[in-house]
């Protein structure tokens, strides 16, 4: 998971995400990062199960998903968001190509 942190992040509005294929006998999974500041233990909550609701079926739509390790790291702007507006944003992102790396 340590190679998924340095991936560049495809930004939205109201989340980040990270996604790397994994190679032949790496753990495949979903990561999420909800801060304190995006709200109260109960908003943080309600992002993660909102996202990992959302995974679960994009999971079925989008190939890119199937065998990658996927980090997403929730903005503030996601606390007002409804569901289908933090849906939308994950299908544009997860279809978007990848962004280059930046080097320092």
């Amino acid at each position: 998971m340590a190679a998924l942190l340095k991936t560049p992040a495809r930004r939205g509005g109201l989340f980040a995400l990270r996604l790397r294929v994994a190679s032949a006998g790496e753990p495949i999974g979903w990561g999420f990062a909800v801060s304190t500041k995006v709200g109260n233990a109960v908003v943080r909550n309600r992002i993660k199960r909102r996202l990992r609701e959302i995974l679960r079926a994009a999971y079925r739509e989008l190939p890119a998903l199937r065998d990658a390790q996927v980090m997403i790291q929730a903005q503030p702007a996601a606390a007002k968001a409804n569901f289908q507006a933090l849906h939308d944003e994950l299908q544009r992102l997860a279809r978007a190509p990848a962004p280059r790396p930046r080097y320092r």
